[in-house]
């Protein structure tokens, strides 16, 4: 089981890394059901006391502590689950909704934070950088876990903010990590593995209308998917 991989892992890791916060598949059985199976990147967990973190068991009781960040990433699972129906905001503001999402759509995710000891409210990029450099092996291992399996490897890796992206490509080893396009509205991403994409996106607790940072992700993974099926449908025609 891949939870126990991590374990393994993370156990190695925490020795050598202060209050290190585990972070990883929620929960694997709804992981690995999931369609598409979805990636999150981001900084490190927030805690000014610098305390261990589990963000597995945070988010699979429905993260009720930091509910500006995870209520947009719940909308964003919705959203990648849902890409054939145009929803409207009003059915993703509602806080019983909301409440509702995060408990039933995090523990589907995969979360990797570059950085696994806690920081605050606002992150140290400096101090990311040098921990991320310090740990990339680790890093890489704790990827791989995940990206040498087609059962679990991820469809969509979404990560939240530029310094995370900058990180994350610099000390992971990732395919076509250098292949960097735009989409028609200005997102940036690279195609890892056929049909599947990084996105470098905002944090999903940016200083921008929640509104705004929902369906800028969503209108450019449904750019993406579109232009996927257009390549396949272009190569089925040239065969």
């Amino acid at each position: 089981m891949i939870t126990e991989q991590e374990t393994k892992l993370f156990n190695e890791w925490s020795s050598s890394r202060q209050g290190f916060s585990p972070d990883g598949i929620v929960d694997e059985t709804k992981y690995l059901s999931s369609n598409p199976k979805i990636m999150l990147i981001l900084k490190e967990v927030n805690n000014k006391k610098g305390e261990s973190v589990d963000l597995k068991e945070f988010l699979r009781n429905g993260a009720y502590n930091r509910r500006p960040t995870w209520d947009n990433v719940a909308r964003w699972v919705y959203g990648i689950n849902n890409l054939d129906k145009e929803i409207e905001w009003k059915n993703l503001e509602n806080r019983q909704i909301l409440d509702t999402l995060r408990k039933e759509l995090l523990p589907m995710i995969c979360i990797i934070n570059v950085k696994k000891s806690p920081g605050g409210h606002t992150s140290d990029n400096k101090k990311m950088l040098k921990t991320a450099d310090q740990d990339k092996e680790l890093l890489n291992r704790q990827f791989q876990l995940y990206y040498q399996s087609k059962t679990t490897r991820p469809d969509l890796i979404i990560c939240g903010g530029s310094s995370t992206s900058n990180a994350f490509n610099a000390f992971v080893d990732i395919p076509n990590k250098d292949n960097w396009h735009r989409t028609t509205r200005g997102i940036w991403y690279y195609e890892y593995d056929t049909g599947r994409f990084f996105i470098s996106y905002s944090h999903p607790e940016a200083r921008v209308q929640d509104n705004l940072l929902y369906y800028g992700l969503i209108d450019a993974i449904k750019e993406l998917k579109k232009q996927h099926a257009a390549n396949i449908g272009y190569t089925e025609y040239c065969k």
